[in-house]
């Protein structure tokens, strides 16, 4: 009773004459002290938010970290001393003391250590140390402070994606848009699977300075609802296309990157490219990349397949695997990462068994959410094939396109990109303008659009309408 009487009456003493400094380590939502009058001791802490975040090192944590503490019957427990402490891996704390508030809560911001891996912050109540929680954050390389953004979905929303599970086609020409230029094409899919599907505008792409007109590359969702696009008008650069239509750009690329860029997305947000000489990230701030020593070529690399594992492993929550193929040898490699850094594996072999057509003719790649088999789709004059490797590295073929219709060149048609979706591989015929879906679980493609106006809705005309397939890109992507 003497202890507690005398911390009691430090506590005061400090209080009065050093109350300003109490008073700035308090939570954003303290009101300043609030003495615990007629209150049950504090038996339970729970953490309200801010833990499993994500960002890049030395940034500031986007969410504060809040506990909230209660007493045996369940009241808040308010004016209740707590103590937040960077455990491991180092990091900042904008506030070490803090009592809760009237709401029983306590928080502060944690600042990452400048060093990659988990940052750990305890909570504990002074008075009772069996009572805490425990904060994990991750401070990474890779980790933008703008990917944070929440993915808004809606039904035939004007300004707004959605809904999800929709296509979407980022083309360099379309008549949905005045003199066909480019543009974002939502492909709606019918809430009724009998219905039709339909293609509607979503948002024109600007040319850049309003004079040049845009190659269009690839387009890819972020796991937080962002739409990226590569492209080049008088520089090669990723556009981000936000939740309610804005386009800014992400980054611009080196003037002397060669043409043509592949992009993927991670469930973490990562975004990933592909060139020629290989896999890169595009790094915070964003403007810039960042290569693999690990996976650097000399223009060995093609650059019109890639895909990212979107499974989160469970053995590392953070491991995004990356695939690439180099042509040369016919090898589909794997580079393992955590977001972090590559991990001690390094690249690795997953098959090269691929034919020359195969490895310079790929056209897109996606990976099962399921198995992790990798999907890679192959046009080439001679080639038009959709293959499945497994895990294993055997590589099977699902379909022939040359079986379609008669067989001919015209009927076997031009297929770009390929995206993923529950049992379904999507990819779009440029030269028919057909898009066809391939149901893996009867193994057969199918067109989602009959022969109508639809269709010219897909991919790049002339004035005349005749089909430009030549080596014509488009990204396709779904809405997850």
């Amino acid at each position: 009773m003497r202890i507690e009487w005398l911390g009691r009456q430090v506590a005061v003493v400090v209080l009065l004459v050093a109350g300003p400094v109490l008073l700035s380590q308090c939570s954003d939502s303290d009101q300043g002290f609030l003495p615990r009058v007629n209150q049950a001791p504090p038996a339970s802490m729970t953490v309200v938010s801010g833990d499993d975040q994500y960002s890049l090192h030395g940034s500031e944590l986007p969410e504060p970290l809040i506990v909230e503490v209660r007493t045996i019957g369940g009241a808040t427990a308010r004016g209740v001393s707590i103590t937040f402490r960077a455990t491991t891996g180092g990091g900042t704390l904008s506030a070490t003391s803090v009592f809760t508030n009237e709401k029983g809560q306590a928080s502060t911001r944690l600042t990452l250590s400048t060093e990659l891996g988990i940052n750990r912050v305890a909570a504990v109540v002074d008075s009772d140390p069996d009572l805490f929680a425990i904060f994990e954050a991750t401070s990474s390389n890779f980790r933008c402070r703008e990917a944070e953004d929440t993915l808004k979905v809606c039904g035939g929303c004007q300004t707004s994606y959605g809904p999800k599970d929709d296509l979407f086609l980022v083309t360099r020409r379309s008549e949905l848009y005045p003199d066909f230029s480019a543009g974002i094409v939502q492909i709606r899919r019918p809430p009724n699977p009998t219905e039709p599907w339909t293609a509607a505008s979503f948002l024109e792409i600007p040319p850049d300075l309003m004079i040049f007109p845009p190659v269009i590359w690839d387009a890819a969702f972020s796991a937080r609802g962002e739409y990226y696009i590569a492209r080049r008008t008088i520089r090669p650069e990723i556009l981000k296309v936000d939740v309610n239509g804005n386009v800014s750009r992400l980054v611009e690329l080196s003037p002397d990157l060669p043409d043509e860029v592949e992009i993927a997305t991670n469930s973490a947000g990562l975004l990933v490219g592909c060139d020629v000489r290989g896999p890169f990230i595009v790094r915070c701030p964003p403007d810039s990349i960042l290569r693999f020593s690990e996976a650097i070529f000399a223009d060995e690399v093609n650059n019109d397949a890639l895909a990212v594992d979107p499974r989160r492993h469970v053995d590392n929550p953070l491991g995004e695997d990356i695939y690439f193929i180099h042509k040369p040898t016919g090898t589909l490699y794997r580079l393992p990462m955590d977001s972090l850094e590559v991990e001690p594996a390094g690249l690795q072999n997953v098959t090269g068994q691929l034919t020359p057509d195969q490895a310079e003719g790929a056209r897109g790649m996606a990976v099962d959410d399921v198995d992790g088999s990798i999907y890679i789709l192959v046009d080439t004059d001679n080639t038009k094939e959709l293959l499945k490797v497994s895990t294993g590295g055997s590589v099977t073929q699902l379909f022939d396109f040359f079986s379609r219709g008669s067989g001919s060149a015209q009927d076997a048609g031009v297929q770009r990109d390929l995206a993923f979706r529950t049992s379904f591989l999507f990819t779009l015929d440029v030269l028919n303008d057909k898009l066809l879906a391939y149901d893996l679980l009867v193994d057969e493609f199918i067109p989602l659009f009959s022969d109508s106006l639809e269709q010219a809705k897909l991919s790049d005309r002339d004035s005349q309408g005749n089909p430009l397939a030549g080596e014509q890109r488009v990204g396709l992507d779904v809405l997850k």
